[in-house]
């Protein structure tokens, strides 16, 4: 179902037994893997009309257009932007995030077989959410049909000259940016166990909480909830104050908390393909991935000692004149680019629906010896290298000029 932003603006928030939304950070380990987008959205501050798509950056200044503080060297994030685009982009595996901090959002978008709708769904923007005058970083939502743009993944700051995870939001506990500059908060570890709260962020991570309000089951009826408020943040009955839910003061004030949600302005992920290389919109390769080689279709190419299985995955695209190749370095111009010669190894031809496959490499060094190609449906051709880490294994692809 799309949700617009006009949806958004007439959705009002209700504290039941339906509220299983996104939880506010109380069971991250039970993290769902499906991202739902919330509809409780009060209301929305816009600066642009109704369904305006984000916008495109400003290639000349992209970055002072993005920020509140034009002299910060916002530079300082790229890695965060670089290792993001990259997974999403299908470039590298999403095996490589395993443990890096802010990225659990990444997995519940894998879901979404084509690439470039991925990277739509995703922006960056640098703004000071926490009022120390250094922008951070927000990794946010789009306005798509999955998302009506204001829901944030990732607060990044900088602490000894590098970035630092402060704050994040997931499948189970969404965040907003509201117009007076404190985050909104909902979610659910569960059907009865549900939350709304309200603070102020600051630069080391700690909450400066306004208001937080939770549920929990009632022991002396199963088909009752109990709602409870403190000012806190503690998902605690004993340090919380039990309501009256058919009080009006508080329903007014539970209801107040998501007033004046901010759409995000932001650059969408897409537009980073210049810097850190070709989305692979039509494959997707995933290395030693335990319990995958069942039943699967496999290629052995060579003998060589050095050779392990490379998995590729469908895309749900379509596949012209797959070939999978051998390298070799032909030339290497006075910038650094270099070429390659490609020889066809294997030719799979065009496949269409496709299941996975595996097929044999070799990284004998630092050079890439292996790589692909394929054409795309409107018949343009994309060749990639393959390059295995020297520290972990993990495999990555180059773009071949």
């Amino acid at each position: 179902m799309r949700i617009t932003l006009r949806k958004a603006l007439a959705a009002t928030l209700v504290l039941s037994l339906s509220l299983i939304a996104t939880g506010c950070n109380r069971d991250k380990e039970n993290t769902d893997t499906s991202s739902q987008i919330s509809e409780t959205v009060e209301s929305v501050s816009l600066s642009s009309s109704d369904d305006t798509q984000n916008t495109e950056p400003d290639e000349e200044n992209d970055s002072s257009s993005k920020t509140d503080d034009v002299k910060f060297d916002v530079s300082v994030y790229d890695e965060i932007l670089e290792y993001t685009y990259r997974v999403l982009a299908g470039i590298d595996s999403r095996d490589s995030l395993s443990g890096t901090p802010g990225t659990n959002w990444v997995y519940d978008l894998m879901y979404m077989e084509n690439v470039y709708e991925r990277l739509d769904s995703v922006g960056y923007m640098y703004k000071d959410v926490t009022g120390d005058d250094i922008p951070e970083l927000l990794i946010t939502g789009t306005f798509n049909e999955y998302s009506h743009g204001s829901n944030i993944y990732d607060i990044f700051t900088v602490k000894d000259g590098k970035p630092a995870l402060i704050d994040e939001g997931w499948a189970r506990s969404s965040i907003y940016l509201t117009d007076d500059g404190a985050i909104y908060t909902e979610g659910s570890s569960g059907a009865a166990n549900s939350c709304v709260g309200k603070y102020y962020l600051k630069s080391d991570g700690t909450k400066e909480w306004i208001d937080f309000f939770f549920t929990e089951g009632d022991p002396n009826n199963d088909y009752a909830l109990l709602q409870y408020h403190n000012k806190t943040g503690e998902w605690n009955t004993e340090v919380s104050e039990l309501l009256n839910d058919s009080d009006p003061d508080y329903l007014e004030n539970y209801e107040s908390l998501s007033d004046n949600l901010v759409f995000l302005e932001s650059t969408l992920f897409t537009t980073l393909s210049d810097r850190y290389g070709e989305p692979v919109n039509c494959v997707l390769y995933v290395y030693e991935d335990e319990g995958f080689s069942n039943g699967v279709d496999r290629y052995d190419t060579m003998d060589d000692p050095n050779s392990v299985d490379v998995h590729f995955v469908p895309m749900g695209t379509k596949v012209f004149d797959f070939k999978f190749l051998g390298l070799s370095l032909t030339d290497v111009d006075e910038n650094g680019n270099v070429t390659y010669e490609s020889t066809p190894i294997l030719e799979l031809g065009d496949i269409d629906d496709f299941s996975p496959f595996i097929i044999e490499a070799a990284f004998p060094g630092t050079l890439p010896s292996y790589g692909f190609s394929y054409l795309d449906e409107f018949g343009t051709l994309h060749e990639f290298a393959l390059i295995q880490s020297g520290k972990d294994g993990t495999i990555s692809l180059m773009t071949l000029q």
